[in-house]
């Protein structure tokens, strides 16, 4: 792993015991990316990633919304836009 991107995974007590967050730091700037209670670990790194890489491509509000289409179209969904 590069040192310019580390991933750290934080945890707070609950049942299933994953993570609640996980915290990418990627050209000296730390990013906290909230998990979904229904998501895996590879969909919240992925969706982090994307994230990241959009932020000067999208608007702040919609790339929640965009990552989280990203991870359902990997999965077999389509949408109408």
């Amino acid at each position: 792993m590069s040192p310019s991107s580390v991933v750290k995974t934080t945890q707070s007590v609950s049942a299933s015991m994953q993570p609640d967050s996980i915290i990418i730091y990627n050209n000296g700037v730390l990013h906290n990316i909230n998990r979904e209670p229904y998501e895996t670990n590879i969909d919240v790194y992925r969706r982090g990633w994307y994230i990241i890489n959009n932020k000067t491509a999208a608007a702040t509000h919609n790339l929640y919304s965009l990552s989280l289409i990203e991870i359902y179209k990997n999965k077999g969904m389509t949408y109408d836009m």
